[in-house]
């Protein structure tokens, strides 16, 4: 039996997304607006998808969808019994982009008709079954949360500070940047380690989530009863190896190299980067000519305490830099709230080529993504 997914990646890295489920799956997925769909045989290929994946915030079962998402409570027949035995409990959450559509009016529209139609009682803490409406766009879906909560937040993400990177936006600019285990990777400005983390836990094959098994709610799933849990993440855990990469996670202060340092324990890839609190001015000097493959990093912003135009200054400096270090070929992401005109500026005139420019989204914040090569 087929089971639909859908998963929700970072808007913007649709794609990134749809590729990398084709990489764990060995299946095609299709991007849409805010959503990546494919098809699954089994409800534990699901499962394992999901624990594997860096670039997904939420993954469901698909059971309805349509364009209208206050109709589709209306839809819902007996084939939902499958997944909720009688005895069982649920509850229904909702996500939307839709102003028009209010969460807490679907998820009592469709709590009711739950209710009414096979009398299962709701548990708001403890519940057998999540169910879950998302309305991305115009399209209402409505499932079964098989990931629960955001996947984004990383459970490693516990030092942080201001501008922090969600995990999945990280790993989706790791992927953006082609990066590969035999090339050399650079953080200029780590700040808080998610960046380099995510690409230690890359090359790594380790789960993002390999220190909060409890918390998927697919383990709860009436379906899935008897499954043993243990044996499933350990077959998986075996496929994960020590990965001797060159990873760099550099930041001109110490507080951060510090909370880069602890955060990278939590995921435990600690031994897998190497820190460094070097200043961007002593690039050259740090790493030499010609030594890097990858850069991917998130500049520093105009704030309070950092004026525009020491920040546009900086910027202008990213390039200055890369210039001697980058190898011939090499691929530079960058992710930015502001400044991306100064940065493409720069970077032409220090011969690297804009290759794409895209917009993306971190919760309701608008970044702006840029690849270059030289």
């Amino acid at each position: 039996m087929k089971h639909d997914l859908i998963a929700v990646p970072a808007p913007g890295f649709e794609d990134v997304c749809a590729a990398e489920a084709k990489e764990i799956l060995g299946i095609p997925a299709k991007a849409g607006k805010g959503v990546i769909t494919f098809s699954v045989d089994s409800l534990l290929d699901a499962c394992a998808y999901i624990y594997k994946a860096h670039t997904p915030a939420r993954v469901m079962l698909e059971l309805l969808r349509g364009r209208d998402a206050l109709g589709l409570p209306g839809k819902i027949d007996d084939s939902l019994r499958q997944w909720l035995p009688d005895g069982s409990t649920f509850v229904v959450r909702a996500q939307t982009d839709n102003e028009d559509v209010p969460r807490q009016e679907l998820e009592l529209m469709f709590g009711d008709a739950i209710h009414e139609r096979f009398g299962n009682k709701v548990s708001l803490k403890t519940p057998d079954v999540t169910f879950l409406i998302l309305v991305e766009q115009e399209t209402a879906y409505f499932g079964i949360d098989l990931s629960g909560g955001d996947l984004g937040r990383r459970d490693y993400r516990i030092f942080l500070g201001p501008e922090a990177l969600k995990g999945h936006v990280a790993a989706s600019l790791v992927r953006l940047a082609g990066y590969e285990k035999k090339h050399a990777f650079l953080d200029l400005f780590c700040r808080n380690g998610i960046i380099p983390i995510e690409a230690a836990l890359m090359v790594a094959k380790l789960s993002p989530h390999h220190y909060g098994k409890e918390k998927f709610p697919f383990r709860k799933l009436p379906a899935l009863k008897g499954t043993d849990w243990d044996a499933f993440f350990s077959k998986i855990d075996k496929e994960a190896k020590d990965a001797e990469a060159n990873i760099i996670a550099m930041d001109p202060q110490f507080s951060n190299i510090s909370a880069a340092k602890k955060n990278a324990k939590i995921a435990g890839i600690v031994k897998t980067i190497t820190f460094s609190r070097t200043d961007l001015q002593f690039l050259d000097a740090q790493f030499g000519k010609h030594a890097i493959n990858t850069l991917v990093t998130l500049p520093p912003q105009p704030s309070v305490n950092l004026p525009k135009e020491k920040v546009d200054k900086m910027l202008k400096d990213v390039f200055y830099q890369a210039e001697f270090v980058m190898k011939k070929g090499g691929t530079v992401v960058l992710i930015t709230r502001t400044g991306a005109d100064v940065l493409a500026a720069a970077a032409k005139e220090y011969q690297f080529t804009l290759k794409e420019e895209r917009k993306v989204w971190q919760g309701d914040a608008e970044l702006h993504v840029l690849v270059f090569q030289n």
